[in-house]
């Protein structure tokens, strides 16, 4: 291995002292003359070639929108909308004034949202509950709810109403709705501090929402631990979601 490798360094030496004579030469002098001549011509051809060169890649970069576009709805008539999304987003870097492409995008999006529906149900006098749906960063989730439930406190209250004697998002949300279903996603196998960390969102009667790392969707009614409620809320929830724990 050594003796070519030494062979063509032998090779790249030779001819760069070769050229080093040439130049110094008469002829090479005479030679460079010419060159220093020829640059405004050479300038002239250089720019032609590079407006010919413009042209084939904008002719391939067309080439390649109209084959990726023709190839996302071809993904998306399967119902493989992920694949098809990508295609069109590689257009979007490209052309992000394409005709349609946003609409394409939007219609996409709202398929996706809308698929792979789980149906859950939640118990009104439970704390936070594992909804076993895994939802990932940057994919939006669509979450429905229906039902009523009976909302039961035998707790003495004072003027400030319903307060959380605790800032944890783990016992009563101050900041939403009393009585509201809410969310949050907490990491597969995170602790207790960890979970504390995490700020929960109103779902109500339902919502988009669109987490901002994996996670598991837990839900609950927004009521204090020793409530007495009685009843179920129905939840489906659809979109970027997989059954985990």
């Amino acid at each position: 291995m050594r003796r070519p490798m030494l062979a063509l360094i032998c090779l790249f030496a030779g001819c760069w002292f070769t050229a080093q004579l040439w130049l110094v030469s008469p002829t090479g002098t005479v030679a460079a003359q010419d060159k220093g001549k020829s640059k405004v011509s050479k300038k002239k051809g250089t720019a032609s070639s590079t407006s010919v060169l413009d042209v084939k890649a904008n002719e391939i970069q067309d080439g390649f929108m109209k084959s990726a576009e023709e190839l996302a709805n071809d993904y998306f008539e399967l119902k493989e909308y992920d694949k098809a999304r990508v295609l069109l987003k590689s257009i979007q870097a490209l052309d992000p004034n394409r005709p349609n492409l946003e609409l394409k995008l939007k219609r996409i999006d709202d398929e996706m949202i809308g698929a792979n529906a789980i149906d859950i149900e939640v118990t009104a006098s439970h704390g936070w509950e594992s909804s076993a749906v895994l939802v990932a960063a940057g994919k939006p989730i669509r979450i429905k709810a229906t039902g009523i439930y009976k909302f039961v406190l035998s707790s003495q209250l004072g003027p400030n109403g319903f307060v959380s004697k605790s800032a944890s998002p783990l016992e009563l949300v101050n900041e939403l709705p009393c009585g509201a279903l809410i969310g949050i996603v907490i990491p597969p196998g995170a602790p207790q501090d960890e979970k504390k960390k995490n700020k929960p969102f109103l779902i109500g009667e339902g919502c988009d929402y669109t987490a901002t790392k994996d996670g598991v969707l837990f839900v609950r009614v927004n009521a204090p631990p020793e409530n007495k409620n009685t009843g179920k809320i129905e939840v489906s929830i659809s979109g970027g979601i997989r059954v985990g724990k």
